[in-house]
């Protein structure tokens, strides 16, 4: 036993040290025991449980069965509503979801974000055509030229005015922003660091391939209008 070689302890503590050592190892046999039996319990139980459940189970799936037809038709009316969206505001299917899934983590609906690209282009168009509106006298406040912002996706435009205007206060931000579109001063956090949290969400769905393309939202719209 490596124990009998411990130098620096006298004859009577190596063989009180051996006694306790052997009364260690009868413990952990019985420990080693008791989880054997406990294992034994717990998948007797665990089988029990499965048997039991079976035609709940069986149950559950004749249910999921019923529903797919009414998910799928669901699902597809959702993509449809995605692409009409996406094609309205010049935005890709894919972009349009990661917003829409960033800005739900700072209070805005999916909903909501597409009322906010829609006010940011209308706002941003107007002022383009016309030279006037509260776009325009904003940009002109800031000492920002329009043209910088022709065609630019509103995405784009929001990161844009978020770079830009960086440097000022978050009261004097807050109201740039709300000018634009109701609650997009929300977005700000979002915007900041050149857009860093947008990007992260989108690298997330994008491993998780949570993200629905244009090629199956086109076939998911197909299914719904069948």
């Amino acid at each position: 036993n490596s124990l009998t070689n411990i130098k620096g302890f006298s004859a009577k503590a190596k063989v009180q040290l051996l006694r306790a050592f052997d009364g260690m190892k009868e413990g952990v046999s019985r420990l080693r025991a008791s989880f054997n039996n406990l294992g034994n319990s717990v998948a007797g139980f665990a089988k029990r449980s499965i048997m039991s459940l079976g035609g709940v189970l069986k149950k559950l799936l004749l249910v999921g069965a019923a529903l797919a037809p009414v998910i799928a038709v669901s699902f597809a009316k959702g993509t449809r509503e995605l692409r009409v969206w996406s094609k309205t505001l010049g935005t890709s299917i894919e972009t349009l979801q990661i917003w829409q899934a960033a800005a739900r983590g700072v209070g805005i609906s999916g909903e909501k974000i597409t009322d906010v690209f829609k006010d940011v282009s209308d706002k941003l168009g107007d002022a383009l055509l016309t030279g006037g509106g509260e776009a325009a006298n904003i940009f002109k406040d800031l000492g920002l030229d329009l043209k910088d912002f022709l065609d630019l996706k509103p995405e784009e435009a929001l990161q844009k005015l978020a770079n830009q205007t960086q440097n000022l206060n978050r009261q004097k931000r807050i109201f740039i922003f709300e000018a634009l579109a109701n609650d997009s001063s929300k977005l700000i956090s979002l915007l900041d660091n050149n857009g860093a949290a947008i990007r992260g969400v989108g690298k997330d769905l994008t491993n998780l391939r949570a993200l629905i393309s244009e090629p199956q939202a086109k076939a998911s719209a197909e299914f719904a209008n069948q």
